[in-house]
């Protein structure tokens, strides 16, 4: 049975002298031939590692390392197509500024949209540059 995934996988920015300075969530679509779990994760960090490792020398001369630290999520999508299949769903408190009446209406076409962070060069099969491997 051929399977749809979904991970969500964290990946850390680690600068020599600093440790952690920053991290990144990302979710990651894929398809095996089996729904085995464990196989799964295993396809799911090899992506991820492929996709977003890297290291380089940063601006200010530190030693820099892009890496796959976790994979937060691994939610099995068993359908054929994936056309407006939900991929992730976060809980949130809403914050003060969010508190509606029960009947307010809302009109998510006149709000800004932010970009997720992905990044558009990436999303291809192109070979990475020196400066990101």
């Amino acid at each position: 049975m051929r399977c749809w995934f979904s991970a969500r996988i964290r990946a850390l920015v680690l600068v020599e002298g600093l440790g952690t300075v920053n991290g990144y969530d990302s979710i990651f679509v894929f398809r095996m031939d089996n729904d085995d779990p464990d196989v799964a994760k295993h396809r799911a960090i090899a992506i991820a590692r492929e996709k977003l490792e890297r290291s380089f020398v940063n601006m200010d001369g530190g030693r820099t390392r892009w890496c796959v630290s976790r994979v937060l999520t691994l939610d099995v999508l068993r359908t054929e197509d994936l056309d407006a299949v939900e991929v992730w769903q976060e809980g949130i408190t809403p914050s003060v500024l969010e508190q509606f009446a029960f009947d307010a209406e809302f009109d998510p076409m006149a709000e800004p949209t932010d970009n997720s962070g992905v990044d558009p060069l990436r999303l291809g099969d192109d070979e990475p540059t020196p400066e990101t491997k």
